[in-house]
Parts: structure tokens; C-alpha cells; sequence
């Protein structure tokens, strides 16, 4: 009965604002195709380009650690999601569209302690004890969300159904339970933490804030998706890189041609690279605002990080994408010598041909006026980028709404 009673707090609360995280801070590292090497190609600035962009999508979210549990010391964290996506109209005015959304991850490997805990914990009423606390926990945070007037769902239950992941992302203040246990929403994932794990906060946080980034990249394709599906001749914008087809089509229950049919429409633009061809290097100081750079390449696994241990970031994705780097905006005259100030890489379509590119890339430097409000960003930063990234700021809940949902969840339950 000893043990029984030392289970009546699983958790202790410890809230704690940790990171806000942008799409521009993950440029995941592209793969060089060597045999197809670089190109120059000649751009300049059209004063009416024959592609335009209709829209603008950015995303940012917010971490959090909520709560430690007992025994352990382990962290649980709750990541606020949200992705703007602002249409621009005849009048050039951007306005918010309803496929703007937010989503709500509490992240923790439920899995992998429950089963620690029982191993530790050899006793059949102390083990019913375990699986009731947790099945309280469940149900408050499904009851808490419900009176909210949105829903949650467990991230098992989206693996390999298309429509779980359509109702979950389909409306906004939705709360996913997501178990880092294992990587990734796929039913054959692999093993993520291990129980040496709960006792390494910093090992924790890592896994939050990849299961969190891979969600927003999620979210953020899911609303270029549903956008573009109903606009068959409009072009996006999205700030940062877009998933490939592996990442997406199981998750979303697309074919290929229907990927294919979207993304040619999708630009991704990323304001400051870091993976960049050795062969351009040096050159890329001189680059000329009438010029840039093209390669064909490939993106790493979405969910890693770099400072996650070397043996969970050697799988790759295979599928090619086109990338180009051209000068956004230039410099001053009197700023001396060239600079790579102004740089940006855009992610393409890989099924582009020459000319199509070249009237993309003019596209993309149409955009370089009017100058972003934040000085900061003035030479690499597009106007409606900026303000979508305002936008989905906005809809990013409170501290205090946060922390009034988690500790409402584990007052009852405590």
C-alpha cells in the first residue's frame, strides 16, 4: 500500500517559458548532387513579372516546459503552434485567410516512463495505480480542451490515418498528445528516448523541440496544401524549406501527382542559409543582383537537429529539389568590398525547366520592395513574410492561457 501512496503525485507543476522558434531558424542541411553541379543563370527585376505571389505563409511556435514527474525528475513540455497564411489582393492589401491555424502539443514519453516506472515498481496494485493516474490524465486534458471548444488527440492515433491528421489540423486550438517514446508519426518508427533518457532533461528538451518542429513543419504544409488545392493557378511563398513527399504522403494520404501538382506552386525561401556548395563560396561575395546560382539537391531528415547525438541524423531523404541563391536586395554603393549580405536560397520544384525558373526567380525579386518595417532584416527579409510572421505571432495563446490549461489538468489530477 506504500507504493501505492507515493503515486499519488505523478508530476509536480514548473512552468517555464523556454524558446520561441521561427521557421527561418531551421534550414536543414541539402545534400549536393555532384553530377549535376552549379549553373548561373541571368535574372533581373521585371517591372510586371508573369508570376506572381498570391499568398504568404510563415509559422512560428512557442515552448514550454509545464510540469517534471516524480522519481525522475523528467520534463514535460507543451508547444504552441501556430502558421499564418495572408493573401494578397487586387489592391495589394494583405488580409488573413481561413487557412490560417494553431495547434497545441503537450510532449512527453508517456510510453517509455509508465513502463519504467512499473519495472521499478514490481506491485500489481501499484501498476493499476499507474495506468488509472494516466487514463485521468487523458480524459481531463480531452474534457479541459472540449469546454474550450476544440479536441485532442493521442499521436497514435494519427499513424497511417489520413483522416485523424485532416480533423486534428483542420481546426485551430487543437491538442496533440504526443509521446516521444518513438520518432515520428509512423507505425514502424524506431525507439526516440530510452529510459536512460529520463534522467537527462537536456536529452528531453531536444526530443520536445524536434516532435514540436516536426509537427509545425506538418502544419505548415498542410495549410499550403489546402491552400493551393483550391487555388490551381496561384503561387506561395512560405518562409523556410516545405516536406518532401516521404514525409507528407502516408501522414496525408496524397498521391504523388498531387504533390507534384502543389508544389510547383511553392517557393521556399529561406532568409539566411548556411548549407551552401563549396564551389559557390567563394564567389558568393560577387554575386550581382542580375545572377544567381542553381543546383539540384536534397533535404535532410526533417526531424533532426544538430545537437542530437550523431547515430539519429544519418538517414536522408532522398527526393531532389531545385535550389537557387541570388542577391536579394544589394548593398549600399559606398559599402566596399562585396559582401554576402543580402544572400538568400529558395527551394523549387525539381521538374522546373530553365525558363520557368527564370520567371520564378524574377517573381522572388519583384518582392524585394517595399522594404521590411524591422531594420534588422532590411536586406533579406520580403515584405509579406514579415507581416505573416506578425500575424501568426498574434495567434500564439498566453502564458497565462497555457498555464491556467495545464495546471487545471493537474490539480485534478493530483
Amino acid at each position: 500500500m506504500k507504493k501505492t501512496q507515493k503515486l499519488k503525485k505523478l508530476w509536480y507543476s514548473d512552468f517555464y517559458e523556454e524558446e520561441e522558434i521561427g521557421t527561418a531558424f531551421f534550414d536543414y542541411p541539402d545534400e549536393i548532387i555532384k553530377e549535376r553541379g552549379c549553373s548561373r543563370i541571368s535574372i533581373y527585376r521585371p517591372s510586371r513579372p508573369s508570376v506572381k505571389f498570391k499568398a504568404f505563409l510563415d509559422g512560428t511556435m512557442k515552448i514550454y516546459r509545464v510540469a517534471r514527474m516524480m522519481h525522475t525528475g523528467s520534463p514535460m513540455y507543451v508547444a504552441a503552434i501556430s502558421c499564418a497564411l495572408l493573401e494578397r489582393g487586387e489592391d495589394r492589401y494583405l488580409r488573413n485567410t481561413s487557412y490560417s491555424r494553431t495547434l497545441n502539443l503537450l510532449i512527453f514519453p508517456f510510453d517509455r516512463y509508465t513502463s519504467y516506472i512499473k519495472r521499478k515498481y514490481q506491485d500489481s496494485t501499484f501498476q493499476r495505480e499507474v495506468d488509472r493516474l494516466f487514463s485521468d490524465f487523458k480524459a481531463q486534458i480531452r474534457r479541459t480542451a472540449k469546454f474550450l471548444g476544440s479536441d485532442m488527440y493521442e499521436e497514435h492515433t494519427l499513424r497511417e490515418d489520413p483522416n485523424a491528421v485532416k480533423n486534428a489540423f483542420g481546426h485551430s486550438g487543437n491538442w496533440i498528445l504526443c509521446d516521444t517514446s518513438k520518432k515520428g508519426l509512423k507505425a514502424d518508427s524506431r525507439e526516440y528516448v530510452k529510459e536512460i533518457d529520463l534522467y537527462n532533461p537536456h536529452r528531453l528538451r531536444e526530443a520536445a523541440r524536434a516532435r514540436a518542429r516536426y509537427f509545425m513543419g506538418l502544419l505548415e504544409f498542410f495549410c499550403a496544401y489546402t491552400f493551393l488545392e483550391n487555388r490551381p493557378n496561384d503561387y506561395l511563398m512560405i518562409d523556410g524549406l516545405f516536406f518532401p513527399y516521404g514525409k507528407v504522403s502516408s501522414i496525408f494520404g496524397i498521391t504523388k501527382n498531387q504533390y507534384k501538382a502543389v508544389v510547383e506552386r511553392i517557393i521556399g525561401f529561406i532568409k539566411h542559409p548556411r548549407d551552401i556548395p563549396e564551389e559557390v563560396l567563394p564567389e558568393l561575395p560577387t554575386l550581382s543582383p542580375n545572377e544567381c546560382f542553381c543546383w539540384t539537391g536534397t533535404t535532410a531528415e526533417a526531424e533532426e537537429t544538430s545537437t542530437l547525438p550523431s547515430d539519429q541524423t544519418k538517414k536522408r531523404d532522398k527526393q531532389k529539389f531545385k535550389f537557387s541563391l541570388l542577391r536579394f536586395r544589394s548593398l549600399r554603393k559606398e559599402d566596399i568590398p562585396p559582401s554576402p549580405v543580402g544572400i538568400v536560397k529558395l527551394q523549387l520544384s525539381p521538374d522546373k525547366d530553365e525558363e520557368s525558373l527564370r520567371k520564378i526567380l524574377e517573381a522572388v525579386l519583384y518582392e524585394n520592395l517595399p522594404w521590411p518595417m524591422d531594420r534588422r532584416r532590411l536586406y533579406n527579409e520580403p515584405y509579406p513574410i514579415e507581416v505573416a510572421e506578425k500575424v501568426a505571432k498574434s495567434f500564439l495563446p498566453s502564458e497565462e492561457r497555457l498555464t491556467g490549461f495545464v495546471y487545471s489538468i493537474l490539480t485534478f489530477i493530483e
